[in-house]
């Protein structure tokens, strides 16, 4: 069988995200190899972040609003991105196609009409939240997509689909030249087990480390008020997704990502509830997240991007096990032809 080589553009490349689930999909594919020829990020920490984990790729550090069809590589054959969610979610206030921060996925859009069908790629990738898939830009994305002869799927899916203790529903969109599959689904494989959080956790963190140490007086205060924690256990099988505000106040519990506790289990948290500060409640760590987020044992943070910006950066990150999966339907050759059509 032919070799298929990928030559791919991540664009709002952040941590390299799309890059790992990448190169894990391969990885699986012996008849398939890959070389990222471009990432884009305005971020300077995702720029620092990028290039210490691949320190080959071309990296631009620009605005992708006003780029030009000159500045990309015409060879490319796959686009992967996850453009900013802000326009599709409630709590960013986001006006969909017309909010500014989605210019760059818009030029994006445009950039297919400035190029030619040979230079078009046969491969397109989009990662956001659920609420994209009923927004305007997806019904725009479509057309777009199909005007330029791709075959074009959506489907939602959650990491805990496959056993991983996270629930970040997200919603992915698959265009090809190529034939698609009408159903995207991975109900076939049996069920995964479950989990627990345990298996992603450093036990030797100090619960009194100040990096990661909860504000017990404002839970208590809040906890008095009758709010209700997003709290999980060792022996939990779930945990809410972790934004890019998780841990920037120090009062600021709710809606950002689960918090870890550690002394109690989902069976025995009932008896703590009027006793607080008998509970080690701490942040979960960068590192546990990138382990739950399944980013591989050698990418690392460099030294000099800080604590907030870390997590931060994970916020805006991917499930990288999960794109894994779904690229993978996307560029595997066996793939059955279903005619055109978003399912």
């Amino acid at each position: 069988m032919a070799t298929l080589s990928l030559r791919c553009i991540e664009w709002f490349a952040g941590t390299g995200g799309l890059h790992c689930a990448l190169a894990m999909a391969v990885k699986e594919m012996p008849n398939v190899e890959y070389q990222v020829v471009g990432a884009y990020d305005i971020n300077q920490e995702a720029e620092v972040t990028y290039r210490h984990n691949f320190s080959d790729v071309p990296f631009y550090r620009k605005s992708i609003d006003n780029l030009s069809v000159t500045q990309i590589d015409h060879t490319a054959n796959l686009w992967v991105l996850s453009p900013p969610c802000q326009p599709f979610v409630l709590n960013g206030r986001g006006v969909d196609i017309e909010d500014v921060r989605n210019a760059a996925l818009l030029r994006i859009l445009s950039l297919l009409d400035e190029l030619s069908n040979e230079e078009q790629p046969h491969f397109f990738f989009l990662e956001n939240v659920v609420g994209f898939s009923t927004s305007q830009t997806h019904e725009l994305c479509v057309s777009k997509l199909q005007g330029h002869g791709y075959h074009v799927r959506g489907v939602s899916l959650t990491p805990c689909a496959f056993g991983i203790p996270n629930d970040r529903s997200r919603f992915y969109l698959l265009a090809s030249k190529s034939s698609l599959p009408n159903d995207i689904s991975f109900e076939s494989d049996s069920l995964p087990t479950m989990e627990p959080i345990s298996k992603f956790i450093d036990t030797t963190v100090d619960i009194l480390d100040e990096r990661y140490k909860v504000n017990q007086d404002a839970m208590r205060t809040l906890a008095e008020r009758g709010t209700k924690f997003d709290i999980v256990f060792l022996d939990s099988i779930t945990s809410s997704s972790f934004t890019k505000s998780y841990r920037s106040k120090s009062t600021h519990f709710r809606g950002n990502g689960s918090l870890l506790c550690t002394n109690a289990s989902s069976k025995t948290y009932d008896r703590f509830l009027n006793n607080i500060e008998d509970l080690d409640i701490r942040y979960f760590t960068p590192e546990e997240i990138l382990r739950i987020h399944f980013y591989p044992s050698s990418w690392t943070f460099p030294s000099t991007v800080s604590l907030k910006h870390r997590y931060a950066l994970l916020g805006n990150g991917v499930n990288i096990f999960v794109c894994a999966k779904l690229l993978t339907v996307l560029i595997s050759e066996s793939t059955v032809s279903t005619g055109d059509g978003e399912s």
